[in-house]
């Protein structure tokens, strides 16, 4: 039983690594970039929220307008960083998993 299931793990494993040696430059590129957007996604939250804060707030034309803004910037940048914050961690955990782009596309990715 035991070399049984040491056949099978050690046919997975050669699997899994026939995968990336088949697949070439491509796929280890595309786990790079998975990789790379995911942390990017996930450690660029705080910011966002501040971005988000300001904007809304730079909308008012008088105090009470822009202290409203700030709530309600508060509250859309929590929205996105909760969203990115999933998506980044997704792309992360899946990083081995072919795909074409990441989960969210940044403003300056292609």
């Amino acid at each position: 039983m035991k070399k049984l299931i040491t056949a099978i793990v050690t046919m997975g494993v050669g699997l899994a690594m026939g995968i990336f040696a088949y697949a070439g430059d491509d796929l280890i590129k595309t786990t790079q970039d998975n990789v790379n957007s995911g942390i990017n996604s996930v450690n660029s939250r705080p910011q966002d929220m501040m971005d988000s804060i300001h904007t809304e707030a730079s909308k008012g034309k008088g105090v009470g307008e822009q202290v409203m803004g700030i709530g309600v910037g508060g509250m859309v940048g929590t929205r996105n960083a909760i969203h990115k914050l999933g998506a980044g961690a997704i792309d992360v955990l899946t990083f081995w998993i072919p795909k074409k782009e990441p989960l969210i596309k940044e403003a300056g990715q292609k």
